[in-house]
């Protein structure tokens, strides 16, 4: 007869959790997005986040939506605990739709030329809440639609999606741009 050891069970310390939770999100996004010839995905756990394309229009009332589709999985980033959405930023003026809900917007002249990873980390600080009728109004795979805050400017703006894994991982999509009315 075979003894079996007995095994103790250790608690998961927060920096494995951290790993576990990128490890699955690579896995997730990597069998989500498999399917695409087109892409290219950073080493180790770095999610892949790319945008196909951003197109906005304006309602009778003029309320204005923005959808963006592409090969990300908001489903699997929701299911983690660290910061993850939607920026659209037109000159200084920037927007951005958290998965957790916040919606917020303000104004960084530091945009005017593009957006970094570093910049995106920076407003998860910054701004107030958004005007109305900003919102969120679907997510689904591949595609999320938003509808901007009055008084957001006209022309072309760009537009990315973002997830932060820890302090200093801060991972950023292909920026596009998308013409508001």
């Amino acid at each position: 007869m075979h003894r079996r050891k007995k095994q103790r069970t250790r608690a998961i310390e927060p920096r494995q959790s951290r790993r576990l939770a990128r490890g699955a999100l690579g896995l997730c996004l990597f069998a989500f997005t498999s399917s695409s010839p087109v892409g290219a995905m950073a080493a180790g756990t770095s999610p892949l986040l790319a945008v196909d394309g951003a197109r906005a229009f304006a309602s009778a009332e003029g309320v204005v939506t923005l959808q963006a589709s592409g090969r990300f999985s908001f489903d699997d980033l929701m299911q983690f605990s660290f910061p993850a959405g939607l920026v659209v930023a037109r000159g200084s003026a920037w927007v951005r739709y958290g998965l957790d809900g916040t919606i917020t917007s303000g104004t960084d002249p530091a945009l005017a030329d593009g957006i970094t990873a570093e910049e995106v980390t920076a407003l998860l600080l910054a701004g107030a809440p958004a005007a109305p009728p900003a919102a969120v109004t679907r997510i689904a795979p591949q595609r999320i639609a938003v509808v901007l805050p009055e008084g957001f400017p006209s022309g072309t703006a760009t537009v990315l999606i973002y997830a932060v894994l820890d302090e200093d991982e801060t991972f950023i999509s292909n920026a596009v741009p998308a013409v508001i009315p």
